[in-house]
């Protein structure tokens, strides 16, 4: 249901893609870069966002959720990579929030994934029972 934890973290990876574009910079040593100038940043961090949205409101087919929560820790990892990539390659000083946002996601999906298992656990059990 819409009111389990899950949903809860859900919201907290969808927020933390929606603050990223308002804290959309990574620091580094002579300027700033914007998420914008990185190729694909945008499209990846939209993709996070929405899947995380769209997880949401999956809330009645849990094996769905498991399986979506997977390719968005997969996404949030190998968006975090070109993040780093990046950052490096420009030789950066003091990351942003911006950097730390797939972490983030990928974070707070696992906890998600974690309470999901735990409700299917649960049908299963009482299916068992009956």
């Amino acid at each position: 249901m819409i009111q389990r934890i899950q949903t809860l973290y859900f919201f907290l990876a969808f927020a933390a893609v929606l603050a990223s574009y308002f804290f959309s910079q990574l620091s580094v040593k002579p300027e700033i870069i914007e998420l914008s100038e990185i190729p694909l940043s945008q499209l990846l961090s939209g993709l996070l966002g929405g899947i995380s949205l769209a997880n949401l409101f999956n809330f009645k087919k849990r094996r769905a959720q498991l399986a979506i929560g997977r390719w968005t820790i997969l996404l949030g990892f190998f968006t975090f990579g070109l993040f780093c990539y990046f950052y490096i390659i420009k030789g950066g000083v003091a990351p942003g929030f911006a950097l730390v946002m797939p972490l983030l996601v990928v974070v707070f999906t696992s906890l998600a994934n974690k309470n999901i298992k735990k409700d299917e656990e649960l049908v299963n059990s009482s299916n068992r029972i009956r």
